[in-house]
């Protein structure tokens, strides 16, 4: 499959996400998974749609597959420790956000700067 196909998928599949149809959003990342196995964006899509589908242990496995490829970020703790949640291992969950928390680094702050 070509690029523009592979991206058109990938864009309806985060619009079906972000429209309150994970499962939907997880069929096709699953199928685009399968067209161009292990790409980071697309597992990452798929394991937060797998968390807001009720497939926390699901979501475990994709993120799983995300690590063994060297793609983890701090979005990466962010989703671990949904799933970890949703699985009722709060000490694990905890650990992830303290995680994501320290990875994404300072929020900048509303207040404008003082002169």
């Amino acid at each position: 499959m070509a690029s523009r196909e592979t991206s058109a998928l990938y864009l309806l599949a985060l619009a079906h996400l972000q429209n309150a149809h994970p499962e939907k959003a997880a069929t096709l990342l699953a199928a685009l998974d399968a067209l161009e196995p292990g790409q980071p964006a697309t597992l990452m899509a798929l394991a937060w749609s797998q968390v807001r589908s009720n497939q926390p242990a699901q979501a475990l496995s994709t993120l799983g597959r995300i690590r063994s490829g060297g793609g983890v970020s701090a979005s990466y703790y962010l989703v671990r420790a949904q799933a970890l949640e949703a699985l009722q291992r709060q000490p694990e969950a905890y650990l992830a956000i303290r995680t994501f928390l320290r990875l994404r680094g300072p929020v900048a702050r509303n207040n404008p700067p003082q002169t």
